[in-house]
């Protein structure tokens, strides 16, 4: 490793460096953008039995999405009715 390049490592591992993802991945990520992170993580803190209800309930309503019925969809859907 060259003095340049391990200059440039120890400038971006400050506590506040911030390395941009490739466009591609940022463009398919689940969490679009810093401001929405740290509005879901205030609300993780302030809420959790909120926002890991709401978490659970997108998760298994996804996963219930044109499944045909059958003994275990109806459980899920289940509880997604007793979910908070």
């Amino acid at each position: 490793m060259t003095d340049e390049s391990r200059a440039s490592i120890e400038h971006m591992s400050g506590e506040n460096a911030v390395i941009a993802p490739p466009e591609e991945f940022a463009a398919n990520a689940v969490i679009p953008d810093r401001d929405t992170y740290a509005e879901m993580y205030r609300r993780s803190i302030e809420d959790p039995e909120g926002f890991w209800g709401d978490a659970a309930r997108a998760e298994l309503e996804g996963a219930l999405q044109g499944q045909p019925s059958g003994e275990w969809v109806e459980a899920a859907r289940g509880l997604l009715g007793r979910l908070p």
